[in-house]
């Protein structure tokens, strides 16, 4: 009896500790394996980056947190990005093999699969910590501090260009304050092990350099590397858009709400709040777990409140452009609709941006179109330049026959929709 070589071992050890890694086979061996097979691989990758945010998010939690429970659960987030992160780069490295003679992939399928994960934790040789990119800045810190908005899509970016998980992680988490440059091309981070910023730009001429090449229409970012800190970012353009922070400044920092964008009263009054919170789905993780048992990477980042949506570029600065007219010039609709943005604010569907808070990276305008009934408007975005950035993100849909194989006589059934 023949022995099957040690690679065809490394699918089974993958398959058995990554549900979706072991779909692929069952979905590139379909009647229609080229499409489920596409979107099978979307899943995987993207549960990939899920995971990788997640870990940034709960890296060094332990130290910080207030219960046991929280630091076992950010640690478990970090491990499992760790597992993931092996799994991906041992396929890239061995599998091509292992998949055509154990699996018996045809060499497209291989590619697709392996393509992809090259793509999301990078080529075969890691750590791209060369003598390149740009010069050594000349431009001086600012004297006020403030946050890096673009934190986790640049720890995707780097990982995904071959910086190493393990490297990744502790420079990233500890990339939070700091000051843009006078023409800010280049964010100097807070480093205790740099010194203070004022005496930046000296140390950056004899610093690793690690660049993130940009996507369509973006510039490359060049990270200097220093002591095992993040000493500078820089790019040949500008880092963030002025504008944005001179409106926030002029307003007086936004720190109400215009009058239409208020909660509906009762009879005496009283604001009427929603009966039902979204942030309850976090709030119940522990019982998520014990109804469900083990979750994957992505449903364990969304109870536990670390989902990142996937980003397969970096943008190099905030996007902030303005409100389609649909909105701003129609009073109908802002009064049609202020209750709605009112009732999600206090349902937690959506999150109120304070003076002193971290700006989004992505700043969608958004419009209103007419509709068949109340309120008679709907409340649009544009996300056309922010979906240039996300992941193809594949889904599979339950059958009415899988469901009914699921439920017991006299159970109730219901849909929703969010």
């Amino acid at each position: 009896m023949a022995v099957p070589p040690l690679r065809h071992a490394l699918l089974s050890h993958i398959a058995a500790d990554w549900q979706e890694f072991h779909e692929l086979r069952a979905a590139a061996s379909a009647f229609a394996s080229k499409s489920r097979l596409t979107n099978a691989v979307s899943i995987l990758v993207n549960e990939l980056r899920v995971s990788f945010g997640a870990a940034l998010l709960s890296f060094n939690v332990g130290a910080a947190a207030t219960a046991a429970a929280d630091a076992e659960v950010a640690e478990a987030t970090v491990q499992r990005a760790f597992q993931l992160h092996e799994h991906a780069r041992a396929l890239c490295a061995d599998g091509s093999s292992a998949l055509a003679e154990a699996w018996h992939w045809r060499p497209g399928q291989i590619d697709l699969l392996l393509s992809q994960l090259a793509g999301t934790v990078g080529p075969a040789v890691a750590d791209r910590t060369v003598g390149t990119g740009l010069p050594a800045p000349a431009s001086g810190p600012r004297p006020a501090e403030q946050p890096f908005e673009q934190r986790v899509p640049l720890f995707l970016a780097a990982v995904a260009q071959g910086m190493s998980l393990s490297t990744a992680l502790p420079l990233f988490s500890a990339l939070s304050s700091g000051a843009y440059s006078h023409d800010d091309r280049c964010f100097y981070p807070s480093a205790p092990a740099l010194g203070p910023l004022a005496d930046r730009v000296s140390l950056l001429h004899d610093a690793a350099r690690f660049v993130v090449r940009g996507g369509p229409g973006e510039q490359d970012i060049t990270i200097f590397l220093a002591h095992g800190s993040i000493a500078a970012i820089a790019a040949p353009k500008r880092l963030r858009i002025r504008w944005l922070e001179d409106a926030r400044r002029d307003a007086g920092g936004l720190e109400s709400l215009p009058d239409f964008i208020a909660l509906p009263r009762d009879e005496a009054g009283r604001p009427i709040l929603p009966k039902s919170r979204v942030t309850a789905l976090v709030e119940a993780q522990e019982a998520w777990a014990c109804e469900l048992g083990q979750l994957d990477a992505v449903s364990s980042a969304i109870t536990r409140g670390k989902l990142v949506m996937p980003k397969v570029s970096a943008p190099s600065q905030q996007t902030a452009m303005r409100n389609h007219p649909s909105w701003e010039d129609d009073p109908a609709a802002k009064a049609a609709l202020g209750p709605v943005i009112a009732k999600w604010l206090a349902s937690g569907v959506l999150e109120y941006v304070g003076w002193d808070d971290r700006v989004p990276v992505l700043l969608q305008p958004c419009g209103a179109v007419p509709k068949g009934t109340a309120p008679f408007y709907r409340l649009i975005t544009d996300a056309r330049f922010a979906n240039t950035m996300y992941a193809d993100w594949g889904v599979t849909y339950t059958t009415a026959a899988q469901l009914s194989s699921t439920l017991n006589k006299c159970d109730f059934t219901f849909s929703v929709d969010i």
